[in-house]
């Protein structure tokens, strides 16, 4: 984790590659900055989720040994609003019906939807982008 060494930031060095435990990962990575923003707005749990992750992986540009990806923004910023999210629904559910298993659902559900919605609009073969070049499968 800790930079060896820099090198001149490029665009050529963002990697699109999908992988489940690196989405999972950078996902919980990011749930205790919601819950510590649970106090404040959701719109501010995910401003600073997306600014913070976004920072983090332009940084990631100028490291040797790091790989910057969309994947990470998106799995960062979910997991922030995720956090975010806990606190109230757990005590919403358990007021509302004596456990926290309707929150538990909820969340599997918001989490399914969060890893739908980044295969969609990053993995996903368009029909208007057949044979056109795209930007994730860019290699400069």
């Amino acid at each position: 984790m800790v930079p060896t060494g820099l090198r001149h930031p490029s665009l050529a060095y963002i990697d699109n590659t999908f992988t489940a435990d690196d989405f999972v990962s950078n996902l919980v990575l990011y749930v205790p900055l919601g819950i510590a923003l649970s106090g404040s707005s959701l719109i501010r749990a995910f401003l600073v989720g997306l600014s913070l992750s976004t920072s983090g992986e332009v940084l990631q540009l100028g490291y040797v040994g790091r790989v910057p990806s969309f994947f990470d923004i998106a799995a960062n910023t979910c997991g922030a609003v995720g956090g975010y999210l806990i606190p109230s629904s757990f005590g919403k559910s358990i007021a509302m019906t004596g456990g926290p298993q309707f929150a538990l659902a909820i969340f599997l559900v918001f989490y399914g939807a969060c890893l739908g919605l980044t295969w969609w609009f990053y993995l996903r073969r368009s029909p208007q982008g057949e044979g056109a070049p795209s930007l994730a499968e860019a290699r400069v």
